[in-house]
């Protein structure tokens, strides 16, 4: 059996290629594409190893500058984390899977201690 969204193959990530992961991915560069039927410019990231680029909204360019400051051109190399989460198309008005993006979570790392 095949999931509709593999069929549907698209350069930038969506929701459903995160498979319910949180994944910590670096941000290899902020970029302007023409995208859409209209061709309009879209701020994009792409990853550090990664071939799909992630189109961002107010809300992720929001949350990126929050940790990561307001000079685009310094967010090079800056470590962020997807995840998934709802929000209302604002054309159907539905609620939709959609990617965003938080701080990295930072775990402590285990520390051995001999007795």
């Amino acid at each position: 059996m095949m999931n509709v969204n593999d069929l549907l193959k698209t350069k930038h990530l969506k929701a459903y290629d995160l498979q319910g992961k949180e994944p910590v991915v670096t941000i290899a560069r902020v970029a302007s594409l023409p995208l859409g039927q209209t061709q309009s410019p879209k701020w994009v990231l792409y990853f550090v190893g990664k071939a799909k680029y992630l189109i961002l909204n107010v809300t992720m360019i929001r949350a990126i500058a929050a940790f990561a400051g307001d000079e685009t051109d310094r967010w090079a190399n800056v470590m962020v984390q997807l995840y998934t989460t709802t929000a209302k198309d604002p054309q159907t008005k539905q609620q939709v899977p959609v990617i965003r993006i938080k701080a990295p979570v930072h775990r402590p790392v285990a520390v051995r201690r001999d007795a």
